[in-house]
């Protein structure tokens, strides 16, 4: 499920799928998962591995991630 707008694109990021690193061409799996927002930048349907982070919008964690931040 790869989400451009909405909801998923201006709220707060608090999930990061750990396993997942590499970024898909189709775009990220961004999906509500226990009511937080959660991101996998390899557009996995499974095998996830979720990691608590400090909220952000979507465009700033993509940014620390391309830092190497996260």
């Amino acid at each position: 499920m790869a989400t451009t707008g909405g909801l998923a694109a201006t709220s707060l990021i608090g999930s990061l799928c750990a396993a997942h690193r590499t970024v898909d061409p189709d775009g990220p799996h961004v999906t509500m998962l226990e009511g937080v927002w959660s991101y996998c930048a390899g557009h996995a349907d499974d095998g996830h591995d979720w990691r608590t982070i400090e909220p952000r919008p979507r465009p700033q964690l993509e940014s620390d991630m391309a830092a190497g931040l996260l």
